[in-house]
């Protein structure tokens, strides 16, 4: 009896870590139980090399500099300073851009470009990857991620590469979350060794970027 109970003991001990980790996972970055303890995500592994976004490789040739960086991928120790700026930067962006897509604005169904006052998925992610570098963020822990919504729709991210997993700064919503909780299923992301470059998403979630119209044409919010 004495071994079924230490069983039971340690099997119960293991269902309450897994559940903790869990949660951990969930809690939203800007939540004030995250004062007392660090939820700590993943990195996103990548695969193979993929076609790049039509919009960002016709952005690219606008701005060379934008898209030139190459090395090893830097991983941002996740300070309260640190988060407090990507607090900033994803609540700042969000309430000064309006969403307007690009045929409102341009009359073509994809253009990369930083936002005046209004842009879609990709120019909100370009104006929050601009603020950060100001900030003195390694451009290569500051990548675009492109994926599906619930919807259907294909949206992009910016993804914040930290000690604590891979954060997501979204257009759609105002809170931080680790990239394994966002409601995405993951086709390509941007090369962390070489800014034009993009590859697959290894997840469970992600779908083949060869079914992605276009090279992924991303118009989304």
């Amino acid at each position: 009896m004495k071994s079924w109970s230490l069983v039971m003991i340690f099997v119960m001990a293991a269902l309450f870590m897994a559940a903790f980790q869990a949660l951990a996972y969930a809690m939203p970055l800007n939540s004030s139980e995250n004062t007392h303890h660090k939820a700590v995500g993943t990195h996103m592994a990548e695969g193979s090399r993929v076609v790049a976004p039509k919009g960002f490789r016709a952005f690219c040739t606008r701005f060379v500099g934008q898209c030139d960086g190459a090395g090893e991928r830097q991983v941002v120790p996740l300070t309260a300073d640190r988060l407090a700026e990507l607090k900033s930067v994803q609540h700042g962006v969000n309430q000064r851009v309006s969403y307007k897509s690009d045929f409102e604005i341009y009359g073509i169904s994809e253009y990369w470009t930083f936002p005046v006052n209004s842009g879609d998925c990709e120019d909100y992610a370009l104006e929050k990857r601009q603020r950060l570098i100001s900030m003195g963020w390694p451009r290569s822990s500051l990548l675009f991620a492109a994926g599906q919504l619930q919807n259907g729709e294909y949206h992009l991210v910016l993804i914040a590469v930290t000690d604590q997993g891979d954060i997501v700064l979204d257009s759609n919503r105002e809170e931080l979350r680790h990239w394994q909780d966002m409601p995405i299923r993951w086709i390509m992301r941007q090369s962390a060794r070489s800014e034009r470059v993009w590859r697959t998403i290894k997840t469970r979630r992600s779908i083949h970027a060869a079914t992605a119209p276009n090279a992924l044409s991303v118009a989304g919010r």
